[in-house]
């Protein structure tokens, strides 16, 4: 004999998705119950029966790309990509990213909407066969996912270009380190091709100059971030891409 025990949840009006099932073979004391079993703000389907217990967490994200097995380099830009589910409620979405197997995690963005299912994020410059992502979903509590499996992060080798980037290719950042402001000296400027912005250690956008910096070879960064706050001391990374290439830059605040 077999009991089973079939969630859904709605997706739309009048419309559903099967969630989870459990089936308790042999017996007949089935038992459901609803409760927040790990205290996170949503509660959790519990089924149990026959000294068997199964705990359905409702889910509201799910990490597409990177999800384990990815090689990616140092300082590239990759886009993280998630599947949002609703219900439950999302207010916002934070990413984070872990170089020891999930030990611990550094921030990649917070806040971002909840409509938003991909975020542009430069890989940080290290070496790690360790790496992990996580995407965290707020709304009355949280729920996450975290990458399948790790993935490796490789160390960019990108060298410095020299010599004065409006005759060749590249980017300059003078000077540096800096204290209240630097000149980003980049070039040569692609129309509708190009890009300039500011990324903090962890990959997160801080500042995109795209729109100041067109048709310029030379820009101030008087070290605002997106607010016009200013950001704390730290190694930022500047990237320049125009025309299919790019040069990046990492920039000491101090």
């Amino acid at each position: 004999m077999s009991t089973q025990a079939q969630i859904y949840k709605a997706t739309g009006p009048h419309q559903y998705m099967q969630a989870g099932c459990w089936s308790n073979h042999g017996a007949n004391d089935l038992s459901v119950n609803i409760a927040d079993v790990n205290r996170d703000g949503y509660n959790e389907v519990i089924c149990s029966g026959s000294n068997n217990t199964y705990v359905l967490g409702l889910e509201a994200a799910r990490l597409k790309y990177p999800n384990g097995g990815e090689e990616l380099r140092g300082l590239d830009t990759v886009s993280i990509r998630w599947q949002r589910f609703e219900p439950p409620r999302c207010d916002s979405v934070s990413l984070f990213f872990s170089i020891d197997n999930g030990a611990t995690y550094d921030t990649i963005a917070t806040s971002i909407a909840p409509s938003d299912t991909n975020y542009p994020w430069v890989v940080p410059d290290v070496r790690s066969d360790s790496c992990l992502v996580k995407a965290v979903v707020y709304g009355p509590g949280w729920r996450q996912d975290v990458s399948d499996a790790v993935l490796r992060i490789l160390p960019s080798g990108i060298a410095e270009e020299r010599g004065d980037p409006r005759r060749s290719f590249g980017l300059v950042v003078c000077p540096n380190p800096m204290s209240t402001e630097t000149y980003l000296s980049f070039g040569p400027w692609r129309a509708g091709k190009s890009s300039l912005r500011i990324f903090d250690a962890s990959g997160r956008l801080v500042r995109d100059l795209s729109t100041e910096a067109e048709g310029r070879g030379c820009l101030r960064w008087e070290r605002e971030g997106y607010d016009g706050q200013v950001v704390p001391q730290g190694v930022y990374v500047v990237q320049f891409r125009s025309g299919g290439k790019s040069a990046t830059r990492k920039v000491v605040v101090k």
